[in-house]
């Protein structure tokens, strides 16, 4: 496992190195992933509706979601589908791909039978970014690998040696002894106890 670069490993080598574990310049930030999901609504606002589902655990920033349907401004009683990403903060390509699911579903839905029948008779929600406050910490602070994974639960605690974050994928209440860790400075620390972040409770 190399854990160093060697002594005489050209200064270009290593800087091309260091830019490779940068995180990459097409990932947005949650700012351009919200004004996105914005565009996306006023381009079908027959089709499309942006709600505000919850807030994050520390920050209080707003957790959003789309609802994809025939009439998206309205209650119907029809089965639900839902898609997430961004449970991590690094995996940013999650909330890229369902960005590109939802403009495709749509611009799909007058020439496509199936993405028509499916937008029928289905209300399909998509949360991009489950954990905002993780990812705007992961461009703020950590934008070289390895980039933050948790949220930022203690960011704000007077005692600084608190470790920081949550792994809010391994935070539900099923499977929560044996799905993470107990150690708080663990990537896959659980929390203190199954659904103890409002994240999680939102889902």
């Amino acid at each position: 496992m190399l854990v160093a670069a060697p002594p005489n490993l050209k200064p270009s080598l290593k800087k091309k190195n260091q830019d490779n574990k940068k995180i990459p310049q097409f990932y947005p930030d949650l700012k351009t992933i919200y004004r996105e999901m914005d565009s996306l609504q006023q381009a079908f606002p027959e089709l499309l509706k942006k709600e505000q589902i919850g807030m994050s655990s520390t920050k209080a920033q707003p957790i959003f979601a789309i609802k994809l349907s025939d009439n998206a401004a309205r209650t119907e009683d029809e089965p639900a589908l839902l898609f997430s990403s961004l449970h991590h903060a690094r995996e940013a390509i999650g909330g890229l791909f369902l960005l590109h699911f939802i403009g495709e579903m749509a611009m799909s839905y007058q020439h496509d039978p199936l993405v028509k029948e499916l937008i029928d008779n289905l209300s399909i929600w998509v949360v991009p970014v489950v954990n905002p406050d993780g990812y705007e910490y992961m461009f703020e602070k950590t934008p070289v690998f390895p980039w933050w994974r948790k949220n930022i639960r203690n960011y704000y605690a007077n005692e600084r040696n608190m470790s920081l974050g949550v792994d809010l994928n391994r935070n539900y209440n099923y499977n929560w002894k044996q799905g993470g860790e107990s150690s708080p400075s663990s990537w896959y620390y659980r929390g203190q106890s199954p659904a103890s972040e409002s994240e999680v409770q939102t889902m």
